[in-house]
C-alpha cells in the first residue's frame, strides 16, 4: 500500500463480475483536491488508462510526477534474470490500481463489519481478533454486565470493539482484518 494522501479517487465504480486479472473500473482521479483525470482499465489484465480532464494537462503531469517520486517498491517476486526480489518504479497508474485495491478492500471490510458488529461480540486480546462463538449480541439483554464479565475472564487489556463508537470500532477492526 502507498502511503501518500495528495492523489484521491472519486466516483468510483467497480463491476467485479468483470474484473479478472485486474480491477474492471472507472474513477474520477483528484490531486490536491483539484479532479484532473479519469481513470479506467478494463480487467482483463492491461494497463490502466488515465486521460486528463479538459485544461489539466499540466495538473495531471504534477500528478505524474508526484507519484514517480516514491522510491520504487520491492516485490516478493524473485526476478529470474537477477535472481533478486524485482523492483517495480512507482507511477500514477500504480498510485491509481492501489488506491481502487484500498478502497474496494476497506469496502468489502465494512460490510463484514457491518454484519458481525450487530450480532457478534467482537474483541482484541494480545494483538490477535476473536469473537465470542455460540453468542447472539442482539439477545443480550445486560450487554455491560456480559462485557464486564468478559474482562474479567479475559483481562483487563482486552479491547472489546461493541463498547467502542462505531467509527473507532471499524478502525480498530480493520487493523486485525485487512492486512498490508
Amino acid at each position: 500500500m502507498i502511503q501518500q494522501d495528495r492523489i484521491t479517487l472519486k466516483n468510483l465504480k467497480v463491476a467485479s463480475f468483470a474484473s479478472q486479472e485486474t480491477w474492471c473500473f472507472k474513477a474520477s482521479v483528484y490531486f490536491d483536491g483539484i479532479r484532473v483525470a479519469t481513470a479506467s482499465n478494463e480487467g482483463h489484465g492491461g494497463s490502466t488508462f488515465i486521460h486528463a480532464q479538459p485544461d489539466m494537462i499540466n495538473k495531471l503531469a504534477k500528478a505524474k510526477a508526484y507519484a514517480k517520486s516514491f522510491p520504487p517498491y520491492t516485490c516478493d517476486f524473485i526476478d529470474p534474470q537477477t535472481n533478486k526480489p524485482a523492483v517495480i518504479e512507482i507511477d500514477l497508474e500504480m498510485v491509481v490500481d492501489d488506491l481502487v485495491s484500498v478502497m474496494e478492500s476497506r469496502k468489502t471490510t465494512l460490510s463484514k463489519f457491518n454484519r458481525e458488529y450487530s450480532k457478534k461480540v467482537l474483541f482484541v486480546k494480545d494483538g490477535n481478533l476473536y469473537n465470542l462463538p455460540k453468542t447472539n449480541l442482539n439477545a443480550i439483554r445486560d450487554k455491560a454486565e456480559l462485557f464486564s464479565s468478559l474482562r474479567q475472564r479475559g483481562g483487563s487489556d482486552i479491547v472489546i470493539i461493541n463498547e467502542l463508537p462505531k467509527e473507532k470500532a471499524f478502525e480498530v477492526y480493520c487493523q486485525h482484518v485487512i492486512k498490508d
